[in-house]
């Protein structure tokens, strides 16, 4: 038994703020607890059972959301997928995204980085970048193996895993 309710649920272990992007995990065990780095409330609940066992008592809901759907697609995708990038940039820095290399804090041009390579090969096997992103959003891939470059030094770092040492570097101001 939860003490917050007196119904029992189930509790996300990792916490994904939707106001700040940081990631953090739910040490309390409480249903409602505070973001650490911005005191915005989130509900740390796992909420597919409430949301399918709603479905199945307002199924006159379900055309009202098919029709939002359609209407506001484009608008909903873009923020869902600006949400997830900025919060796998998250939970690959540890809360601080930066470049690895020069030290860039732009998140315009940040890009997730494969360490040892092979990232082409990871899209080529029946996964696109969407659920690439989503597997790391959602904790289903590892990400010991990646890290964050901007645009300029992940393009340096493939030209050095392909040619060797080239004498360029990048400075970030």
């Amino acid at each position: 038994m939860n003490n917050n309710t007196g119904t029992k649920a189930t509790l996300k272990k990792r916490i994904a703020c939707k106001g700040c992007h940081k990631v953090f995990n739910n040490k309390e065990k409480k249903i409602n607890i505070n973001c650490p780095y911005c005191d915005k409330s989130i509900d740390a609940r796992i909420r597919t059972g409430y949301a399918r066992e709603y479905a199945r008592k307002h199924p006159d809901r379900k055309i009202g959301m098919i029709k939002y759907d359609n209407k506001y697609k484009k608008e909903r995708g873009k923020v869902s997928r600006d949400r997830v990038r900025k919060t796998n940039f998250n939970i690959i820095s540890n809360n601080n995204p930066v470049c690895a290399n020069c030290g860039c804090d732009d998140i315009r041009l940040l890009e997730i980085n494969h360490i040892n390579g092979g990232g082409n090969k990871e899209l080529l096997k029946g996964k696109g970048s969407n659920s690439f992103a989503w597997d790391i959003y959602m904790g289903r891939r590892k990400t010991d193996d990646l890290n964050l470059l901007c645009r300029p030094c992940n393009a340096l770092d493939h030209l050095e895993r392909i040619f060797g040492e080239i004498p360029i570097r990048i400075l970030w101001r």
